[in-house]
């Protein structure tokens, strides 16, 4: 069972961390975070109403503006052949200062891991 609630996925960076135990080869990953657009919805499933704006359960925000964005977190590894999705977060229009919390959240989440981040990709998001 993958939880696929937003935030960062443990399920990933516990596959992080066993290939970082299984290779004696240090590990360089470019981290990659884009935004994406996605329609306003809201569903109600088993309690619990979705398509708010959400940072997943360790961020908490009082919003309940409809999410209109995803920003997700992928790595990619430089010296290895994978890619890896590790958190995505439902938002409304992130400033920049937002943006950077999460950026510097991921990495310090990800070199827990054993990963070195050599690199960070973006499409020169707006601020």
């Amino acid at each position: 069972h993958v939880n696929a609630e937003p935030g960062f996925t443990k399920e990933a960076l516990n596959t992080l961390i066993l290939a970082c135990k299984n290779t004696l080869t240090p590990i360089y990953c470019a981290l990659m975070m884009d935004e994406m657009s996605i329609r306003k919805h809201l569903d109600f499933n088993n309690d619990k109403y979705f398509g708010f704006v959400d940072f997943g359960s360790e961020i908490q925000s009082d919003s309940v503006d409809q999410a209109t964005e995803c920003l997700v977190f992928m790595v990619v590894a430089i010296n290895f052949s994978w890619k890896l999705p590790v958190g995505y977060f439902l938002c409304n229009h992130l400033n920049s200062d937002q943006k950077t919390n999460l950026v510097r959240r991921c990495i310090n989440i990800l070199s827990d891991t054993g990963v070195t981040i050599a690199s960070l990709t973006f499409d020169g998001c707006a601020v």
